[in-house]
Parts: structure tokens; C-alpha cells; sequence
């Protein structure tokens, strides 16, 4: 059954292969908005993401070869602006510095 599903996805055109087209990261645990339904243990910590680990996680993402043509980068947080845009700029700067010609990243 296995090998009939595989040739099913083959036949209709979607990739065979896994394929990294979205990369979701938490810059900061931090959020002021204080919602009784968050799973956040850490709410008050205001630690911003060392961009060294934004720079490991594109690098492996890119030299897995499981890059999509377009990769989407999702900032998980709860308040978005709660990591000065210093960091995103420069988050974005390594990305785009990593970044494979044949990959947009949006």
C-alpha cells in the first residue's frame, strides 16, 4: 500500500521529497499581553534570540536541499514588536546573506 501512495504523490506532481516552505521562530518569550489562555511559561523573560542561532538555522535549512522555492518566515510571538526591529533587520540581512539564488524568502 505503502508504495502505491508514493506513486500517487509522484504522479500527481507534489514533491516526493520533503520541503521546508515555512520557518517558524520565536524571537523573544516576552509578551506584555498577558492572556490567561497562553502556553508560554516564560512570559517575562525579555531574552532576544542570539541571531547566531538565526545564522545556524538558515544555514542547515539551505544545505539540507529540502528548501522550497519560496520559504515563508513566520515571527511567533505575542506581541510582535516585543524584539526591537534592530533584530529583524538583522535576522532578515543573515538570511538574505545565506540565501540560495533559487530560493525567495518572504
Amino acid at each position: 500500500m505503502t508504495g502505491q501512495l508514493l506513486n500517487v504523490a509522484a504522479m500527481s506532481g507534489r514533491p516526493t521529497r520533503p520541503e521546508i516552505g515555512m520557518v517558524v521562530l520565536q524571537p523573544t518569550a516576552f509578551c506584555n499581553i498577558n492572556c490567561t489562555y497562553c502556553y508560554l511559561p516564560d512570559r517575562s523573560n525579555k531574552h532576544v534570540m542570539a541571531q547566531t542561532t538565526v545564522s545556524r538555522l538558515f544555514s542547515e535549512v539551505f544545505a539540507s536541499g529540502w528548501a522550497s522555492r519560496e520559504i515563508i518566515v513566520l515571527w511567533h510571538a505575542g506581541e510582535p514588536m516585543a524584539a526591537p526591529i534592530s533584530f529583524y533587520r538583522e535576522a532578515f540581512a543573515t538570511i538574505e546573506r545565506l540565501r540560495l539564488p533559487s530560493v525567495a524568502v518572504k
